[in-house]
């Protein structure tokens, strides 16, 4: 069972592929190279432009603060517009260009290689329980304001402040929940095979 604590300290700055920007992953399998099975970062976003290629990937995007982004994928007839705290998905194959609402953005970013990897995204806001059925998935969640705490009946106690991300794989069952009403949480499932 791994059961781990990841405070902004442990993670790691890795340019953009299009050599746009920098993003910090908190989480990845394999934990090093170029391919990856999934991935979960961090990155600030300072101006409009086009993102990385990804293809054969599947993404998930949610602005963590600011006035959001507008995001142009060449494939669609329409421009999609993410407010904070909003996820959406998208393939990585399409051509997507940003396009920022009213100034810089960080968004938080699940990328899974389509054969090897899904992920579902969730955002939590208060003091609700949510369970997590561990066996075959990885879990993180990502505290994004207040404190997140996890329930006696998860067998180890775990506080996670805000910046800070719960990753649990192995274990057969968790349970997180918000601090307070003002908690708010990014609770990612990863499928693997």
């Amino acid at each position: 069972m791994r059961f781990e604590l990841l405070t902004p300290g442990d993670y790691v700055e890795v340019p953009w592929k299009n050599g746009r920007g920098v993003t910090s992953e908190i989480a990845r399998e394999p934990a090093a190279g170029d391919e990856f099975a999934w991935r979960v970062s961090i990155a600030g976003i300072a101006e409009d432009g086009p993102f990385s290629n990804f293809s054969g990937y599947n993404r998930v995007i949610v602005a963590l603060d600011g006035a959001g982004v507008s995001l142009v994928h060449a494939e669609l007839d329409r421009n999609v517009l993410l407010g904070t705290l909003e996820p959406y998905e998208f393939s990585g194959d399409w051509s997507t260009e940003c396009q920022l609402r009213g100034g810089p953005v960080r968004d938080f970013n699940v990328i899974t290689a389509r054969t090897r990897a899904s992920a579902r995204v969730d955002v939590a806001i208060g003091t609700r329980m949510h369970h997590f059925d561990c066996r075959g998935r990885v879990i993180l969640a990502y505290c994004v304001r207040g404190a997140l705490v996890t329930e006696p009946s998860s067998r180890v106690h775990a506080f996670v402040v805000a910046g800070e991300t719960l990753r649990v794989d192995g274990a057969d069952h968790v349970v997180v929940s918000g601090e307070d009403a003002d908690s708010a949480a990014i609770l990612v499932e990863i499928g693997l095979g």
